[in-house]
């Protein structure tokens, strides 16, 4: 034999890679980072991508694998997310900074859009209970077709 992979210890190492990628994310999140860990993620995507060339036979390594996998995944959607919310202003804990340093009043502009979101917090459609507090008698439900 040539030279045999121990997939068990790449396994290893790419479920200590993701927990690491996971770190540095959550830094360039805090603001202690101020880019965004593209480095790490490669090296962690370059890992998947050679273990999974590898067959895994074994059927416990296979599930760790797939396991290690679904996290990176999920983390993926995540850091996507908040990305995509610190482009476009909206992360909240950059809001809650910036009103901790600039005071905790809105933005004027933010005034004008706060108002349509209130009126649409009161819903004009009665429901039942409020029709009965009116004095009005409810409206009768048709039966249940057996």
């Amino acid at each position: 034999m040539a030279e045999v992979i121990d997939t068990e210890k790449l396994v290893n190492e790419l479920e200590i890679a993701v927990d690491r990628l996971r770190s540095f994310y959550d830094q360039y999140f805090m603001g202690i980072e101020k880019m965004e860990p593209t480095h790490a993620r490669k090296e962690v995507e370059r890992r998947i991508y050679t273990l999974r060339k590898e067959p895994l036979r074994n059927t416990a390594l296979r599930f760790r694998f797939q396991m290690v996998l679904q996290k990176y995944s999920t983390y993926m959607a995540h850091w996507q997310r908040i990305c995509r919310d610190i482009e476009n202003g909206t992360y909240k804990r950059h809001i809650m900074r910036a009103q901790q340093r600039f005071g905790s009043s809105p933005a004027p502009g933010d005034q004008e859009k706060a108002a349509p979101a209130a009126d649409l917090a009161e819903d004009p459609t009665p429901t039942p209970a409020s029709v009965r507090a009116a004095g009005t008698p409810p409206v009768p439900q048709p039966a249940p077709v057996p």
